[in-house]
């Protein structure tokens, strides 16, 4: 798996407040914590209420019941994972750029042939 390495991540919040003004405040919250454990986790999370809930610092019950009724439609599950399209395209951007920087910082460091 690619890694990012940025404890940051981009948050396109215009993109976020057009497509999230329905949400309640409870799934707005657990939305963006389900970005920054995605984030975390190289832009994939296995589908399990407990991990999940233990992450975002809520009762898997809660999680599972706001995510099926608000924010299921935001992401993408695939077998026994799930994640969210956006950010997976700038997660493994980041983690491209990361790539090529490390590689460029090998190259620098490299002994001058001669």
């Amino acid at each position: 798996m690619k890694k990012a390495r940025d404890p940051w991540y981009p948050f396109a919040y215009e993109a976020y407040d057009r497509d999230t003004k329905d949400l309640s405040d409870a799934a707005d919250l657990l939305y963006r914590r389900l970005l920054t454990v995605l984030w975390t986790n190289g832009g994939f999370i296995p589908v399990d209420w407990e991990w999940i809930g233990n992450r975002v610092r809520k009762r898997p019950s809660t999680v599972r019941k706001i995510f099926e009724a608000e924010l299921a439609q935001f992401f993408t599950v695939q077998g026994s994972e799930m994640y969210q399209k956006r950010l997976l395209e700038e997660y493994n951007k980041a983690a491209d750029i990361t790539q090529k920087r490390i590689n460029a910082a090998k190259k620098r460091n490299e002994p001058a042939c001669g």
